[in-house]
C-alpha cells in the first residue's frame, strides 16, 4: 500500500516548504508535521523530482500540477490546524500529568489543582449564622535576621522571635474569635496566607545574614503553621479553610519571572506539604490556585488574595510612601478583573510591609517588623509587626477590622510604652 504522505502533491509541498524556510524544522512546523516525518518526505521528494527548483513552483520536470480547489485547500488547512492544536493539548496534558505525578509521589496527593475559574465558596452556616473571621497572614520572611544594634535599638528579629510572634498571632486570633470579643464561636475560619513565607536568598545580603537558609526555613515554617492550623481548629471547634499564594521572596530564581511563577517557588512546596498533612482531615481544606491570584467568596462577597509584587505599580511614591502603590495596585486589580467580567469586592495584598486599609481592601503588615531596609533605604515610619484579622457578615460584608500587634517589649525599644517626660 503506497505511503499517503508520498503522493506527488505532498512531496511538492515538502520541496516548496524546504525552499521557503531557513531550517527544516521551521519548514516542518509550517506544514504541521513532525521533524522526522518531514525529513523522510523531503528525501523521497528530492529523489522523485531531481530536477525540481523553487522557480518551478510546484511543477515536476515542467509538467504543470493540477490546481487544488480552494475548498479542498481550506479543508486541509483546517485539518492541519486541528492537528497542531491537538499536539499543543497533548503537551499541556503531559505537563499537568507530570505535576500531579510529582505531587502524588512526594506528597501523596494526585488530585488536580483547583482552577481560578471556579472560586472556592465559604458559606459557613445558615444566612443568619455568625460572622466568619478571616485571618490574613503574610510576609513572615522566616529565617531573616534583624539586629537590634543596627536598628538603633528599635526592633529585632530572628528564628526564635519569629516563632514567638507567630504563636502570639494564633493565640490572639483565638481570643478575638471567642466571647467576650465575639458573640459566639465562628462557623468556620478562613486562613489567608499571602506569600513571602521565608526570607530566601534572592538578595545577596539576605543569603549572608539569614539564620536559616531556604530549605531549613521551609521545614521550620511548616512545623509552626501546622501547629497553628491544628490549634485554631481545636480551640475554635470549627473548620479551617486555608488559601495560599506565593510571594517574591519564596522564589527559587534570582530574577523575578512571570512564567512559572507558582512552580518556581518554595512556597508551593510549603503549600503542598501542609495540604498533605491535612489530606485526611475534612475540617481543614486548602485552596491552592496554579497562579499568583486566589479568587474566593465568603457569604457571596468576592475576595482577591495576591502577594502584591505583580500589581504593576512599582515601589513607594515620594513622601506618601508605600500607601500610594498599594492603593493604585488595588484599584488596578479591581479594574482588571472587572474587564474580565469578574467582580472583586475586597483585595488582600502584602509585599509592602505596611498595614493600611484602602478603598478596595487591605495591605498587610509583616511579622519581622521595622527592618534595616525600611530604616535606611526608604526612611519609612517605624511600625510594629501587625497582621489583619477581619470579620465577614452574611449581609454586610467586612465589618470588624483588627490589627493584631505581635511584638513584645523585649524585642525592641519601639514596643516600650513608658510615658515620655
Amino acid at each position: 500500500m503506497p505511503n499517503p504522505g508520498h503522493d506527488p502533491e505532498t512531496l511538492l509541498r515538502t520541496l516548496q516548504a524546504a525552499s521557503e524556510h531557513k531550517t527544516q524544522k521551521d519548514a516542518a512546523e509550517a506544514l504541521g508535521v513532525n521533524y522526522t516525518t518531514f525529513r523522510s518526505r523531503l528525501q523521497v521528494a528530492q529523489a522523485t523530482f531531481k530536477d525540481w527548483t523553487p522557480e518551478d513552483a510546484g511543477t515536476p520536470a515542467g509538467k504543470p500540477v493540477e490546481e487544488v480547489p480552494l475548498a479542498e485547500r481550506q479543508r486541509r488547512r483546517l485539518l492541519d490546524d486541528k492537528a497542531a492544536l491537538k499536539r499543543e493539548l497533548n503537551a499541556a496534558n503531559r505537563e499537568l500529568n507530570a505535576i500531579e505525578d510529582f505531587r502524588d509521589q512526594i506528597f501523596g496527593m494526585g488530585e488536580p489543582i483547583d482552577p481560578i475559574d471556579h472560586p472556592i465558596v465559604f458559606k459557613g452556616g445558615e444566612p443568619d449564622a455568625a460572622e466568619i473571621p478571616l485571618l490574613f497572614q503574610s510576609d513572615e520572611q522566616w529565617g531573616e535576621v534583624i539586629k537590634r544594634e543596627e536598628m538603633g535599638g528599635l526592633n529585632s528579629y530572628n528564628r526564635n522571635i519569629a516563632s514567638d510572634r507567630y504563636k502570639r498571632l494564633i493565640e490572639s486570633t483565638i481570643k478575638c474569635c471567642q466571647p467576650p470579643y465575639a458573640p459566639n464561636s465562628p462557623p468556620e475560619l478562613v486562613y489567608c496566607m499571602g506569600g513571602d513565607s521565608i526570607s530566601g536568598s534572592i538578595h545577596e545580603e539576605l543569603a549572608e545574614t539569614n539564620d536559616l537558609s531556604s530549605i531549613p526555613a521551609v521545614r521550620d515554617y511548616c512545623a509552626h503553621v501546622r501547629w497553628g492550623i491544628e490549634t485554631l481548629r481545636d480551640a475554635l471547634k470549627c473548620p479551617i479553610r486555608v488559601v495560599r499564594v506565593p510571594g517574591n521572596h519564596d522564589r527559587t530564581t534570582r530574577k523575578p519571572r512571570h512564567k512559572g511563577y507558582v512552580e518556581t517557588s518554595f512556597d508551593t512546596i510549603i503549600s503542598w506539604h501542609l495540604e498533605m498533612c491535612f489530606k485526611d482531615d475534612p475540617d481543614v481544606q486548602f485552596f491552592l490556585p496554579p497562579e499568583n491570584d486566589a479568587l474566593f467568596e465568603i457569604y457571596g462577597f468576592k475576595f482577591l488574595l495576591t502577594h502584591g509584587d505583580m500589581m504593576g505599580t512599582g515601589g513607594g511614591t515620594g513622601y506618601i510612601g508605600p500607601v500610594a502603590p498599594i492603593t493604585k495596585g488595588h484599584r488596578k486589580l479591581v479594574e482588571t478583573y472587572m474587564q474580565a467580567n469578574k467582580r472583586v469586592d475586597y483585595v488582600l495584598t502584602g509585599h509592602f510591609h505596611t498595614a493600611v486599609e484602602t478603598e478596595y481592601g487591605w495591605g498587610n503588615g509583616c511579622i519581622p517588623g521595622f527592618s534595616e531596609y525600611a530604616r535606611l533605604k526608604i526612611r519609612a515610619k517605624p511600625s510594629p509587626p501587625v497582621q489583619w484579622l477581619l470579620s465577614v457578615h452574611p449581609e454586610r460584608g467586612v465589618t470588624t477590622r483588627r490589627q493584631i500587634n505581635l511584638a513584645h517589649p523585649d524585642e525592641g525599644d519601639l514596643y516600650h510604652h513608658e510615658e515620655q517626660a
